[in-house]
């Protein structure tokens, strides 16, 4: 098994995970950074196919919605199956439905939801009946979509962020921490306060 990244988020994947042979991961980012834990990091494309062959399992270490999926697509080439996490301690109904994702620890997934491949529940966040989200989104931990709320594509929602009923909000939006999103967000935007307003817009890119 190959963690994509090896700071921050990836270490809270190795602990879903769990101790395992054979598991890596990948930075190419920091020479110098070489292990993880008592786990090899490595270094290249060429370091994950002599280590792991043409055909292996990753899951992603990483927050950002956008280098999600540039690195989801980069290691599929390369022969990779995205695998999706489920903590032990999540609660995920057997109505919900959708793509491959994460689902970190203490985090609640309703009835009838829908999730899109690469998108990350974050630690303590709900997800409450009826609610889609689509591909390669962050929610972040303790964040709140209350029912049949709809959130786009390459969405990012801040930590304690709430999203009322029946709220749409369309792609590449970027919600604030602790906003409070009482009606519908057009796409490519920031928006944030209580309630929430739109403060900047955003390329598709998710840059000002």
């Amino acid at each position: 098994m190959l963690i994509i990244g090896a700071g921050g988020h990836a270490l809270e994947v190795m602990d879903v995970l769990g101790a395992q042979p054979g598991l890596f991961f990948y930075d190419d980012v920091d020479p110098a950074h070489l292990a993880v834990k008592q786990y090899p990091v490595l270094k290249s494309a060429e370091d994950v196919i002599a280590k792991l062959g043409n055909q292996f399992a990753f899951v992603l270490g990483i927050g950002s919605v956008h280098l999600r999926e540039k690195l989801f697509n980069s290691f599929k080439e390369l022969g990779g199956q995205l695998q999706g996490l489920r903590a032990a301690s999540a609660s995920v109904s057997t109505h919900a439905t959708g793509g491959i994702y994460d689902v970190m620890q203490l985090s609640f997934i309703g009835p009838d939801t829908l999730i899109g491949t690469g998108t990350l529940i974050n630690t303590g966040a709900q997800v409450h009946h009826e609610v889609h989200i689509g591909k390669f989104c962050e929610i972040s931990p303790r964040a709140v979509l209350l029912g049949r709320a709809h959130i786009g594509d390459y969405c990012s929602i801040g930590a304690q962020a709430t999203i009322l009923p029946k709220v749409r909000i369309g792609n590449n939006v970027t919600v604030a921490a602790g906003a409070v999103v009482t009606k519908d967000v057009p796409g490519n935007c920031m928006v944030a306060g209580m309630p929430a307003i739109i403060k900047k817009h955003l390329t598709e890119t998710g840059k000002p």
